[in-house]
């Protein structure tokens, strides 16, 4: 995979396991919220655009979902992409890692 189109985040976990993902779609209360979490947690730096094929409007999606999965200890964050005008990434990891900008 090329520089640029890299999609890790420093602080995002580079193994993510079925029961971890069990566990996040269990918190999750309805089936758009379930894809969502499934299309961020299998493909870590995902657009938004492409993120839109689950969810309207990713952006306040994500709000509810954080408020279920961060019972668990995870939050869904957004983090602008400098190298494509306003494109965001988003990205599946544990709660207190937000703090480098996003949600």
């Amino acid at each position: 995979m090329d520089q640029k189109n890299e999609r890790t985040h420093e602080d995002a976990p580079t193994q993510f396991t079925p029961e971890i993902l069990h566990v996040l779609v269990n918190a999750c209360r309805t089936d758009t919220q379930k894809n969502t979490v499934k299309a961020v947690f299998g493909n870590q730096g995902i657009f938004t655009h492409e993120l839109k094929l689950y969810a309207n409007n990713p952006h306040q999606l994500s709000k509810g979902v954080n408020g279920r999965i961060a019972k668990v200890g995870w939050s869904i964050i957004k983090k602008e992409d400098m190298k494509r005008s306003a494109s965001w990434r988003w990205y599946l990891v544990p709660v207190g890692a937000n703090a480098i900008g996003g949600e």
